[in-house]
């Protein structure tokens, strides 16, 4: 009589184990994966992004150190956020580093505009001093022929 009792428990006990822990389609498959491929899937989501923005972005010729600052001033970002705060974390970050890198990246280039500027302003006082040079040795032998 026991051990008929132990066995209508057991399968009853089965019975609701089965009933109320069956995982889902999706619980099953990322079980199985260990959630892998959604994270795949999310991290080449965003690879594929990337790789958009950088060639779609190189198009027009070389990034400018604006451009660069704003590119790694988001990408930082972004992995900042991601780390701090998730999806939401990613795109704020992303969005600050990118405005933080830009300008950044906008003073860079101003101040590499401004060294381009100084040297195409020595190099123009350097050919002066060189003609000046020249006429000088000139009127100088010109002299010595007189005398």
């Amino acid at each position: 009589m026991k051990a008929q009792h132990d066995d209508e428990t057991q399968t009853a006990y089965e019975r609701r184990r089965k009933t109320f822990c069956q995982p889902t389609a999706q619980e099953a498959w990322e079980a199985k994966t260990c959630g892998v491929t959604s994270r795949l899937r999310r991290e080449g989501l965003l690879l594929l992004l990337v790789l958009m923005v950088l060639t779609g972005g190189c198009a027009g010729g070389p990034l400018t150190t604006r451009e660069k600052g704003g590119l790694l001033g988001g990408g930082l970002g972004a992995g900042a956020g991601a780390l701090i705060g998730g999806g939401k974390g990613a795109a704020i970050g992303g969005a600050l580093g990118l405005l933080t890198g830009g300008l950044i990246g906008d003073q860079f280039q101003g101040q590499e505009h401004r060294q381009a500027w100084l040297q195409r302003q020595v190099n123009r006082q350097q050919r002066e001093l060189n003609r000046q040079k020249r006429e000088l040795r000139a009127l100088r032998r010109r002299q010595e022929e007189d005398y």
